[in-house]
């Protein structure tokens, strides 16, 4: 487990791995041809929009 400094690399982190989850669900969605896997996939891609936006929000407003 990677030791943080502070609460700014906590939230860099948890951005950067949503970041990195929202590439492999969109990646997966164009792989396949079953339209029904596909919005599966691009709807865990939202979601791990929002959770970024989120974790940005926080990281923005509480300037942490």
């Amino acid at each position: 487990m990677k030791n943080f400094n502070d609460n700014n690399e906590i939230l860099d982190f948890a951005i950067k791995n949503e970041q990195i989850s929202i590439d492999f669900y969109t990646k997966l969605s164009k792989k396949v041809s079953d339209k029904q896997i596909q919005n599966l996939f691009e709807e865990f891609a939202n979601e791990e929009k929002k959770h970024k936006y989120r974790l940005s929000k926080v990281k923005e407003d509480k300037k942490v």
